[in-house]
């Protein structure tokens, strides 16, 4: 199946993404990777790219936002310097809080990763 095609409702109605593409009310741009997931923090979209489509070989900074104008924000650092330190997914949003490979929970100040 092709996923590519799917769009998903991240919890705002006016926030959605379809592969590399991340969508806010009429605004869309275009990202370097998949996105798993994407939630509205505060003023910003914070994203998570998917693990999987980072370079081989090296640390993949996967979690980053943006400013609802698409312009970015911040890229957040990881709690380590192992390949295996990626972020897989969102815990809470009040606090920020992100899940990592390593079995981390990391919380992200929102105003600059």
């Amino acid at each position: 199946m092709d996923t590519s095609a799917i769009t998903k409702d991240v919890g705002t109605p006016e926030l959605t993404f379809n592969h590399c593409t991340l969508r806010f009310g009429e605004k869309s741009w275009p990202l370097p990777y998949p996105i798993h997931d994407a939630k509205i923090i505060g003023d910003k979209a914070v994203v998570i790219y998917d693990y999987m489509a980072g370079p081989p070989g090296q640390q993949f900074r996967n979690a980053v936002a943006f400013h609802l104008d698409g312009s970015p924000a911040w890229t957040a650092e990881h709690p380590g310097q192992d390949q295996a330190d990626l972020y897989v997914e969102f815990i809470s949003t009040e606090p920020l809080i992100l899940w990592n490979y390593a079995c981390f929970w990391c919380e992200i100040d929102p105003s600059n990763g």
